[in-house]
């Protein structure tokens, strides 16, 4: 009895520790590859972090699975803008919204224009679940739009990661505090339009 008692006080700070120490590098890999992108190593983030290389390690075997991590967070955030996009009544409005209010969070997120840069095709596997989600919402507001007709027939859901990708590149591309990149975005939604 008193050996069970003693242990299972000891397992929950640990628990606890290890939580911390998981929070504490997800936070530090989102700063690394906000400011490094594609040349993050782990070694950076375990300094940042204030843990060893080997707790790095304890809770992402590898570097994808870290990255991976980091791709599954922002494909959560941009699930979240998805859906508040869904509530827009007008069709246009609610694509045109999904499309701006996520441009508008990689302008003020370094990380979350990056990590698509720095993942690898593992990376992006293991979001695999949440990217369903991100999918589905998504083609839920390009369904709408080409029923109103207000978004070229052409353009589908398989679509979005290029045109995403391409618009937070000329985000990254333009110094600080160069808003110019709205204008882009202004473009390429008038390009959306059918003509």
């Amino acid at each position: 009895m008193s050996t069970a008692a003693s242990t299972t006080p000891t397992e929950r700070p640990l628990r606890a520790d290890a939580r911390r120490n998981r929070e504490k590098i997800v936070s530090a890999a989102r700063q690394i590859v906000g400011e490094h992108g594609e040349a993050a190593q782990i070694d950076d983030v375990a300094r940042l972090a204030g843990v060893g290389v080997g707790t790095v390690y304890r809770h992402f075997p590898n570097k994808e699975a870290l990255m991976g991590e980091l791709v599954r967070m922002c494909v959560v955030e941009c699930t979240a803008i998805a859906e508040q996009c869904a509530s827009i009544e007008d069709p246009w409005d609610a694509f045109a919204g999904m499309v701006r209010s996520s441009c508008e969070r990689m302008a003020a997120d370094a990380a979350m224009r990056r990590t698509w840069q720095a993942a690898d095709d593992a990376a992006v596997a293991y979001a695999a679940p949440v990217k369903a989600e991100l999918h589905d919402a998504a083609e839920l507001l390009i369904r709408r739009a080409h029923e109103s007709g207000e978004l070229r027939p052409d353009f589908t859901v398989d679509d979005m990661g290029g045109l995403m990708c391409g618009l937070g590149a000329a985000i990254d591309a333009m110094p600080e505090p160069d808003e110019r990149w709205r204008r882009l975005v202004e473009f390429a939604l008038d390009g959306l339009k059918p003509h």
